[in-house]
């Protein structure tokens, strides 16, 4: 993956709550400002630092029973997927997430 550098070190690790939010939305919060994934994004690592989560790449909200299972302590490493759509929810309690996201290579 060709990485995309974030707006700052604290975009990297992402809090993700019970209720299903876009992955562009998660990484503005963190860094405190405004990011925009590029259109041509397509390749995302995901690390479940604390509690585990659910995701969804096709634009629909996954819920805390429904999407692909991302457990505590496990990484995930899509390639070729519409991150822009991406959405997050936490499974139970809120989880911390750190992230990297670029252009597949």
């Amino acid at each position: 993956m060709l990485e995309t550098k974030l707006p700052n070190a604290g975009a990297h690790m992402m809090t993700v709550s019970s209720s299903a939010v876009s992955l562009e939305t998660l990484i503005t919060a963190a860094a405190g400002e405004t990011f925009k994934i590029p259109n041509d994004h397509d390749a995302v690592d995901l690390f479940a630092e604390a509690e585990s989560v659910r995701w969804l790449s096709d634009g629909n909200d996954p819920t805390s029973a429904n999407g692909h299972l991302l457990a505590e302590g496990a990484i995930t490493s899509l390639r070729g997927e519409s991150i822009k759509k991406m959405k997050l929810i936490a499974t139970g309690s809120d989880a911390t997430v750190s992230v990297r996201i670029g252009i597949n290579s």
